[in-house]
């Protein structure tokens, strides 16, 4: 009853304030006809007086402002013995919400007895105790996060970057260029041996060589002559030297190889008194030999291909590090909320709300406008006005905490962000002097307009 007549009060104030305001302005202007006051002050005297006895308090904190004839400051008046007094309804001491100290007194005991305990620990380990267990404790912790932030972090780094730049330079090579130099010469000294012991053979595999090299003698002129010229131009004689004692090898392989086919007929007799051991190992030096000539090709690629082999490689711990690196920006940056599953207890609460507004733009007062403020207005439609208010005045500081916690560590300043509009479109339906249908109409644009409130 006390919160119904505070309501008609302050509309009825509201309503002598206008008209006052009104009157001044009319003083100041040409003569107009007078228009019916809808509140007389003796209405409003009456209405303060049934207030005061109802919150039991003086009627000159409330009146002081009317015996000045100044509806405004009456307003103030009531306003600021209002705040000053609390709730209008008195509540009782076993009615009264639990302190916090009562709500979480188990939490707040829990606390109080490991704090004591903390603090006990520390004393008799401490220097106050002539104990050194925190120095030794603090320096043991601090070895073991050098340690770690030695193995864990500068380490992989440094493994990362050998792996770029120091792999193949620094990788010792399956096979030298002594040692397959030195193999050469030893398989050359094999066959010129040979070729002494077998003169009838090398005599046969020069007539063959010879016959089988006429028809391609320009060519093989030719090859000769861009092979010297390459030499001379690079100012080197490696190339020529190669091409000289690989023809020599060729040259006593064949007599190796006609040696071998003739043995080959009577194996058995020529294994132990013939020389079939013998070219069979040449056959094996000769296959070493191929096989140090093509891991040495191979090495050369492979330091030709360095960078690009040592990118590739590198490509998962690059991958990774670009992967935490986006996690900690995620988790640091401020985002915007998720619209589908953070923003739905907001848009819940937009709905309630606008169940209550749609509720109070159904009351007659609604359509009556002011007409709600006078006297001869029904108490119980009344009643039902100031219930539907207070719902909606409740549904929407709902949304509003909502929003604040879905807003708690998102966005809030960039120029993206929808909070600094969308605050701005709650405190446009908390203002007193607007209608239900146009918060009706505002609450449909937010819904439209901001992604958090789409459904």
């Amino acid at each position: 009853i006390a919160c119904v007549s505070c309501r008609q009060v302050q509309r009825a104030l509201k309503g002598l304030n206008t008209q006052q305001e009104s009157s001044t302005q009319h003083h100041h202007q040409q003569q107009q006809p007078a228009q019916p006051q809808a509140v007389s002050l003796q209405q409003v005297q009456q209405m303060l007086s049934r207030v005061c006895e109802l919150l039991h308090v003086q009627e000159g904190d409330l009146k002081h402002g009317l015996r000045r004839g100044d509806a405004g400051a009456a307003l103030s008046s009531a306003t600021a013995l209002a705040v000053r007094l609390g709730p209008l309804v008195p509540v009782p001491s076993w009615a009264l919400m639990p302190s916090a100290l009562q709500r979480h007194w188990i939490k707040y005991t829990i606390a109080a007895a490991a704090g004591a305990s903390a603090a006990a620990f520390l004393y008799r380990h401490s220097r106050l105790a002539g104990s050194s267990d925190l120095d030794d404790w603090a320096a043991a912790a601090a070895a073991a996060v050098k340690g770690a932030w030695g193995d864990h972090v500068v380490a992989p780094l440094v493994v990362v970057r050998d792996e770029l730049f120091s792999t193949f330079r620094d990788r010792p090579s399956m096979v030298s260029n002594s040692e397959f130099e030195a193999d050469k010469q030893s398989l050359l000294r094999m066959l010129a041996e040979f070729q002494q012991d077998h003169p009838a053979a090398a005599a046969a595999a020069a007539n063959t060589a010879a016959a089988d090299a006429a028809p391609a003698s320009s060519g093989a002129a030719a090859s000769a002559a861009s092979s010297s010229s390459r030499g001379v131009g690079d100012g080197s004689t490696v190339g020529g030297q190669a091409v000289v004692d690989s023809d020599a090898v060729n040259r006593g392989m064949q007599i190796v190889m006609m040696c071998y086919e003739r043995d080959l007929k009577s194996p058995i007799r020529n294994l132990v008194a013939g020389e079939l051991a013998r070219t069979l190992l040449i056959q094996v030096q000769r296959l070493k030999l191929d096989t140090e000539a093509a891991m040495l090709e191979l090495d050369q690629i492979l330091r030709a291909n360095e960078l690009s082999i040592s990118l590739v490689a590198a490509v998962p711990a690059l991958l990774l590090s670009w992967v935490l690196l986006r996690g900690v920006w995620m988790l640091l940056a401020p985002r915007p909320p998720d619209p589908k599953r953070e923003a739905m207890p907001c848009r819940l609460a937009m709905a309630d709300l606008e169940r209550a507004l749609s509720t109070l733009a159904a009351q007659p007062a609604e359509a009556d406008g002011r007409a709600a403020g006078s006297p001869a207005y029904p108490q119980q439609q009344q009643q039902q006005v100031e219930a539907a208010e207070g719902l909606v005045l409740f549904r929407l500081y709902c949304v509003y905490r909502e929003a604040q916690m879905l807003y708690r560590l998102k966005d809030k300043t960039s120029r993206y962000s929808e909070w600094p509009h969308m605050q701005s479109d709650f405190m446009e339906l908390v203002q007193p002097g607007v209608t239900a249908g146009a918060k009706l109409e505002l609450h449909s644009r937010m819904t439209r307009t901001y992604t958090v409130l789409k459904p």
